[in-house]
């Protein structure tokens, strides 16, 4: 069985990039415009671990080929 404290940890680390990227979006904004960029270029989603879902969604928000990119503060 997985460890479940994994899950809190990952949620944590996608509060975060959504509060500081992307505040205005809803949750499935956010998840449609990253899922079908990410799922483009990686495949299936149901086939990662949390640590690529972060590793791609890290990319994505830092992405020349995302228009959603927030300049840094």
């Amino acid at each position: 069985m997985r460890d479940i404290n994994r899950i809190s940890k990952f949620l944590k680390k996608i509060e975060e990039r959504w509060i500081k990227y992307f505040p205005d979006w809803r949750f499935g904004q956010l998840m449609m415009n990253f899922l079908g960029w990410a799922s483009n270029k990686y495949g299936d989603p149901f086939f990662w671990e949390e640590t690529q879902f972060i590793e791609y969604f890290d990319e994505f928000i830092n992405s020349g080929n995302s228009p959603f990119k927030k300049s840094e503060e």
